[in-house]
């Protein structure tokens, strides 16, 4: 017998509750906004004083270093076709 075992894959489902997964998905939307709102608070105080004095620089790099690798993780892991198969 030929079989394709590139098509052949298991759907695992692990949340049971269409409520609770929608409140996850929405939850998570609700995270990512208010992560990336929170940056702006800082950007407009610092534009309308003309100065940066008590902006933290280490933190600033260490975050854009932190957030990004973050991200290149989340992307590679996701287009990865060995963990997708």
């Amino acid at each position: 017998m030929d079989r394709d075992l590139e098509s052949a894959f298991v759907r695992i489902k692990v949340v049971h509750s269409k409520l609770l997964s929608i409140s996850i998905i929405i939850t998570g939307w609700i995270y990512f906004f208010a992560w990336s709102i929170s940056f702006y608070p800082q950007i407009i105080l610092n534009f309308t004083r003309k100065s940066v004095i008590g902006l933290n620089f280490d933190f600033l790099l260490l975050n854009i270093i932190g957030f990004t690798c973050y991200t290149s993780y989340n992307v590679l892991m996701y287009f990865d076709t060995y963990i997708q198969v």
